[in-house]
C-alpha cells in the first residue's frame, strides 16, 4: 500500500522525464527516489512482520475457536507473505518505470506471465503447505516477476540500479535485522 502510494506520487513525474529526450538523467534519478523508497519501506516492514509473526497472530486471533495451532499456521503464512513485501514493491516500481517509457507491450505480457507463474506456483505447493504454500507461492511469483522486470528494463532502457540505491538497500538490512 505505501510503495503504491509513493508511485503514484512519482509516477507523473517519471512521465515527463520519459518523454524528454535529454530528461535519462532526470528519469534516472526518479527511479531511484522510486527504489530507495521501496527498500526505505518494505525491507522493515518485511523484516517485521517476519519476525513478529507469531506474537502478531497470537493478539489478533488467539480467541475463541482460534487454536494455537492456527495461530502458528497464520504467523508461518505470515512470515511468507512478509517475505514477498520486497519484490511486491520492486514490481510495482518497475511497472511504473516501463509504463513511463511506454514499454507496454512487453510489461504486460511479463505481468500475465507472473499470473500464471503464481497460479502454478500456488497449485504446485498449496497440497503439501496448505495456506502457507500459497503465500510462498505468491512470494516466489513477485520475486520472479521483479527480476524479469528489472533485466528487461534494464536492457531496454539502459537504467537499473545505481550504488546509491545499492548503498541504502545494505543499510537499510543491515538495521532492519
Amino acid at each position: 500500500l505505501f510503495t503504491l502510494s509513493v508511485m503514484t506520487v512519482l509516477f507523473p513525474a517519471l512521465s515527463r522525464s520519459a518523454a524528454r529526450e535529454e530528461g535519462q538523467g532526470d528519469f534516472r534519478e526518479q527511479m531511484s527516489k522510486g527504489i530507495r523508497s521501496v527498500i526505505l519501506l518494505a525491507v522493515p516492514l518485511a523484516v517485521c512482520l517476519a519476525l513478529l509473526s507469531r506474537p502478531i497472530a497470537e493478539v489478533l486471533f488467539h480467541r475463541g475457536k482460534f487454536t494455537s495451532e492456527a495461530v502458528i499456521l497464520t504467523a508461518q503464512t505470515m512470515s511468507l507473505f512478509a517475505l514477498g513485501l520486497f519484490s511486491l514493491g520492486f514490481v510495482s516500481v518497475y511497472l511504473r518505470l516501463g509504463f513511463a517509457k511506454r514499454y507496454m507491450t512487453p510489461f504486460i505480457v511479463i505481468g500475465g506471465s507472473g499470473l500464471a507463474i503464481k497460479v502454478a506456483a500456488n497449485w504446485a505447493v498449496l497440497s503439501g503447505m496448505g495456506a502457507a504454500g500459497i503465500a510462498l507461492g505468491t512470494t516466489l511469483a513477485y520475486t520472479v516477476n521483479a527480476i524479469t522486470l528489472y533485466y528487461l528494463l534494464k536492457r531496454k532502457a539502459g537504467v537499473g540500479m545505481r550504488w546509491p540505491d545499492i548503498k541504502c538497500l545494505g543499510k537499510v538490512l543491515a538495521a532492519a535485522i
